[in-house]
């Protein structure tokens, strides 16, 4: 199967969504559930939700990268105030997030 059939199969799949269900979707990105996880929730097929996430062009693969980017992206600001303040575990925690955060 070519990659734009999948695509065009996938369409069919993927509804749009409504704003509070775009809000879950970020939300399952910032907690960094499984798609088992998120199929039980969402009470779809498994198979599904991984057809989703594996499509990085899905709607649903961009918005839960998106809150899985936005978590880090605060998380990583708290860490900064507190270390700007002299917090030394945050000073190391934020050392090792910069390590991985530049290698990925």
């Amino acid at each position: 199967m070519s990659k734009n059939e999948r695509n065009d199969i996938l369409e069919g799949i993927e509804p749009k969504y409504e704003k509070g269900q775009e809000e879950e979707i970020m939300s399952f990105g910032a907690l960094r559930y499984s798609a088992k996880r998120i199929s039980v929730l969402l009470k779809k097929p498994l198979s599904d939700i991984e057809d989703l996430m594996k499509n990085e062009s899905s709607q649903f693969k961009q918005l839960y990268t998106l809150g899985a980017y936005q978590a880090d992206y605060e998380i990583h600001t708290r860490l900064l105030e507190l270390a700007m303040s002299g917090d030394i575990k945050a000073i190391e925690k934020l050392e090792k997030t910069q390590l991985v955060v530049q290698n990925s």
